[in-house]
């Protein structure tokens, strides 16, 4: 980086003037304020960088580019002072462009330098420079070595590590947490104690985005300085932790007593476990379900076949046992092993209705299931043919007039298939049967179904050929 330092700067030889953003026009500042908050500027930094050691001068040499160890002090294209200073963040890794740098809000500490006593602003420019100073050292390797420096700190954190480890075990109990499976397990007072144990005990984990959770997310990621922390930021995320480059050690936000965290971990699983061996009943049925399921399986396109024909019937269609456990069966999930009263085994259970427990008894399971399945086939096959569309049923009727199914679709295939323009009115003077001058010029009088409904009141053909005909090719009036 090479920056030009502002000509006023030899009267404060401890500071620099770099501009930030291009040259503008005079400035509203007089020279008296100016040159009394650069006094003030330069009396605290100078025994602040005094303090650095030969080392630390160097470093800052190469993280700011300056000529020598200056603090710098941002002005604008005017030349009118910043009210804060610059964090050393604009320096990192960055190239800027000869004379002055670009704007980034985030480049600027937040405390405003002008409204502190002396004693304050000591002591900020003492915290300054320490950031600095430590922004200095991390400048000296490049950012991507950090990001690795940093992704391996968060894998190798304690909390990280257990996380990976019992990764199974907190997945199965938050799908516990949520599952219907808790209200039918022994004793409620012992399943209401165990889910308040589980917001405390997963709360850590929570904590921790999902991208974060057992390994560092893969979005872009902000580095910091705080203090002599660097600290890492997904925007993303809305996360961050903070490395210390000098100890190689990683913090998250909220740090968690790891032995605390290891006992509770494996404390819920093991009272989860405790309340599903008391809770046999339950364990049979779900393997009840599983054997079910099983059997069911020899039939798997011959049922959805039925309960397709189902669907189509509608609410009229008949009901059969062996069909509404298969469809509940359907949208449930369950293991391929037997289930265990164990969490990862009752984890792995989904019912869309807790009371699918009950088929597990039904009458039906000492019957032939091919059998059922046939009476059931014939069943619904005579509900379908009974309920199949024939010509003389209605379709409408109004006022004592009805419109039968037949007229329907000679009247829907006649639109289907001419080719002459009709219109919406065209088609009811055409079924009326009243041929008009239009209906002439087109031939329409000799249209199949001109006169179809030659003894209905004109209305209620407008009203028939609304309610029923597919009117959608019509041509517009």
């Amino acid at each position: 980086m090479s920056l030009t330092a502002n000509e006023e700067a030899p009267l404060h030889p401890s500071l620099t003037l770099l501009q930030i953003g291009h040259k503008q026009e005079a400035a509203n500042q007089t020279n008296k304020e100016k040159r009394a908050a650069l006094s003030r500027l330069d009396t605290a930094a100078e025994s602040a960088l005094a303090a650095l050691s030969p080392d630390e001068q160097e470093a800052w040499i190469q993280l700011t580019g300056l000529p020598d160890v200056l603090l710098p002090v941002p002005v604008d294209g005017a030349d009118e002072l910043f009210p804060t200073l610059m964090r050393p963040e604009a320096f990192l890794w960055e190239e800027a462009p000869q004379g002055y740098l670009s704007y980034d809000p985030l480049h600027f500490y937040a405390k405003p330098y002008a409204q502190l006593s002396k004693s304050q602003l000591q002591r900020h420019i003492e915290d300054v420079t320490a950031q600095y100073v430590s922004a200095a050292r991390i400048h000296a390797e490049p950012r991507e070595h950090w990001l690795q420096q940093i992704r391996r700190a968060f894998d190798d954190h304690p909390f990280t590590r257990l996380a990976r480890e019992k990764q199974h075990v907190v997945q199965a109990v938050e799908t516990l947490n949520r599952s219907s499976l808790l209200s039918v397990l022994k004793e409620p007072e012992d399943v209401a104690y165990w889910r308040h144990r589980v917001e405390i005990v997963l709360r850590p984990y929570r904590m921790i985005p999902p991208d974060w959770r057992w390994d560092m997310c893969r979005h872009d990621k902000q580095l910091t300085i705080d203090g002599r922390m660097l600290r890492c930021t997904c925007a993303d995320c809305g996360f961050y932790v903070q490395y210390d480059p000098d100890e190689d050690h990683l913090f998250l936000p909220e740090e968690v007593l790891m032995p605390r965290a290891v006992k509770r971990i494996a404390t819920i699983e093991r009272q989860f476990n405790e309340m599903a061996v008391r809770t046999p009943k339950v364990i049979r049925q779900l393997q009840g379900l599983q054997q079910i399921e099983r059997r069911l399986a020899q039939e798997t396109d011959r049922i959805r076949r039925l309960l397709q024909m189902q669907d189509d019937l509608g609410e009229h269609a008949p009901s059969f046992p062996v069909l509404h456990t298969a469809r509940l069966l359907e949208a449930a999930v369950l293991p391929e092993t037997d289930v265990e009263p164990e969490l990862h085994s009752l984890a792995a259970v989904d019912l869309p209705d807790i009371a699918l427990l009950r088929h597990a008894d039904a009458d039906w399971l000492d019957e032939d299931v091919s059998r059922l399945l046939s009476d059931a086939e014939t069943a619904l096959k005579a509900a379908l043919d009974a309920a199949a569309p024939r010509p003389d049923d209605v379709v409408f009727q109004r006022a004592g007039w009805e419109l039968l199914r037949a007229d329907q679709e000679r009247i829907e295939a006649y639109l289907l298939t001419t080719e002459q323009p009709v219109t919406f009115h065209m088609l009811v003077r055409m079924l009326y049967g009243r041929p008009t001058n239009k209906l002439r010029r087109f031939h329409l009088h000799e249209a199949p179904i001109f006169g179809l409904l030659a003894d209905w009141p004109e209305k209620h053909i407008h009203r028939a050929v609304k309610a029923v005909i597919d009117v959608h090719g019509l041509q517009e009036e």
